[in-house]
Protein backbone atom coordinates (compact mmCIF):
# COMPACT_ATOMS: atom_id res chain seq x y z
CA UNK A 1 0.00 0.00 0.00
CA UNK A 2 2.42 2.77 0.71
CA UNK A 3 4.64 1.38 -2.17
CA UNK A 4 1.36 2.52 -4.57
CA UNK A 5 0.91 5.60 -2.75
CA UNK A 6 4.80 6.43 -3.27
CA UNK A 7 4.41 5.50 -6.77
CA UNK A 8 1.29 7.78 -7.25
CA UNK A 9 2.69 10.72 -5.70
CA UNK A 10 5.75 10.31 -7.73
CA UNK A 11 4.04 10.35 -10.43
CA UNK A 12 1.97 13.35 -9.64
CA UNK A 13 5.45 14.98 -9.46
CA UNK A 14 6.73 13.59 -13.11
CA UNK A 15 3.68 14.76 -14.61
CA UNK A 16 4.18 18.25 -12.86
CA UNK A 17 8.02 18.29 -14.39
CA UNK A 18 6.09 17.50 -17.93
CA UNK A 19 3.96 19.78 -17.84
CA UNK A 20 6.46 22.87 -16.85
CA UNK A 21 9.27 21.43 -19.28
CA UNK A 22 6.56 21.88 -21.62
CA UNK A 23 5.49 25.28 -20.31
CA UNK A 24 9.57 26.47 -20.91
CA UNK A 25 9.14 25.17 -24.10
CA UNK A 26 6.32 27.48 -25.25
CA UNK A 27 7.66 30.05 -23.23
CA UNK A 28 10.21 32.54 -24.77
CA UNK A 29 10.67 33.67 -21.57
CA UNK A 30 11.80 31.49 -18.86
CA UNK A 31 11.92 34.09 -16.11
CA UNK A 32 8.19 34.77 -17.04
CA UNK A 33 7.13 31.30 -16.80
CA UNK A 34 8.87 30.57 -14.04
CA UNK A 35 7.06 32.95 -12.00
CA UNK A 36 3.91 31.77 -13.56
CA UNK A 37 4.51 28.43 -12.36
CA UNK A 38 6.02 29.55 -9.05
CA UNK A 39 2.59 31.66 -8.35
CA UNK A 40 0.25 28.55 -9.10
CA UNK A 41 2.09 26.10 -8.28
CA UNK A 42 -0.55 24.29 -6.19
CA UNK A 43 -3.26 24.79 -8.61
CA UNK A 44 -1.06 23.91 -11.79
CA UNK A 45 -0.25 20.89 -9.82
CA UNK A 46 -3.38 19.84 -9.19
CA UNK A 47 -4.67 20.65 -12.37
CA UNK A 48 -1.84 18.76 -14.24
CA UNK A 49 -2.42 15.55 -11.89
CA UNK A 50 -5.90 14.95 -12.68
CA UNK A 51 -8.60 17.42 -13.04
CA UNK A 52 -10.78 15.95 -10.86
CA UNK A 53 -9.33 15.87 -8.16
CA UNK A 54 -11.15 16.21 -5.44
CA UNK A 55 -8.99 18.63 -3.07
CA UNK A 56 -9.15 21.08 -6.85
CA UNK A 57 -12.61 20.67 -7.05
CA UNK A 58 -13.59 21.23 -3.44
CA UNK A 59 -11.45 24.92 -4.02
CA UNK A 60 -13.68 25.30 -7.28
CA UNK A 61 -16.91 24.41 -5.23
CA UNK A 62 -16.29 27.11 -1.76
CA UNK A 63 -14.93 29.80 -3.90
CA UNK A 64 -18.16 29.35 -6.30
CA UNK A 65 -20.43 29.34 -3.41
CA UNK A 66 -18.60 31.84 -1.34
CA UNK A 67 -18.97 34.41 -4.43
CA UNK A 68 -22.79 32.75 -4.46
CA UNK A 69 -23.30 34.36 -1.03
CA UNK A 70 -22.03 37.19 -1.57
CA UNK A 71 -23.96 37.69 -4.78
CA UNK A 72 -27.07 36.94 -2.48
CA UNK A 73 -25.87 39.18 0.27
CA UNK A 74 -26.10 42.11 -2.16
CA UNK A 75 -29.13 41.60 -3.68
CA UNK A 76 -30.61 41.19 0.02
CA UNK A 77 -28.95 44.69 1.06
CA UNK A 78 -29.81 46.53 -2.25
CA UNK A 79 -33.80 44.88 -1.41
CA UNK A 80 -33.34 46.49 2.03
CA UNK A 81 -31.85 49.69 0.79
CA UNK A 82 -35.03 50.01 -1.73
CA UNK A 83 -37.68 49.06 0.83
CA UNK A 84 -36.14 51.74 3.28
CA UNK A 85 -36.01 54.55 0.40
CA UNK A 86 -40.11 53.03 -0.23
CA UNK A 87 -41.36 53.26 3.64
CA UNK A 88 -40.06 56.78 3.56
CA UNK A 89 -41.63 57.67 0.24
CA UNK A 90 -44.96 56.67 1.83
CA UNK A 91 -44.14 58.13 5.29
CA UNK A 92 -43.35 61.73 3.81
CA UNK A 93 -46.48 61.37 1.67
CA UNK A 94 -48.83 60.40 4.58
CA UNK A 95 -47.53 63.37 6.33
CA UNK A 96 -48.40 65.80 3.97
CA UNK A 97 -52.09 64.47 3.39
CA UNK A 98 -52.24 64.95 7.11
CA UNK A 99 -51.36 68.34 7.23
CA UNK A 100 -53.16 68.64 4.26
CA UNK A 101 -56.18 67.24 6.02
CA UNK A 102 -55.52 69.58 9.21
CA UNK A 103 -55.55 72.68 7.04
Amino acid sequence: MNLLLFQFEFNQKEIFNKTKEWISSNFNNLKEMESLILENNEDLFIWSCNKDNKKYNERIFNKEQKEQKEKDQKEKDQKEKDQKKKNKKKKKRKRKKEKKNKR
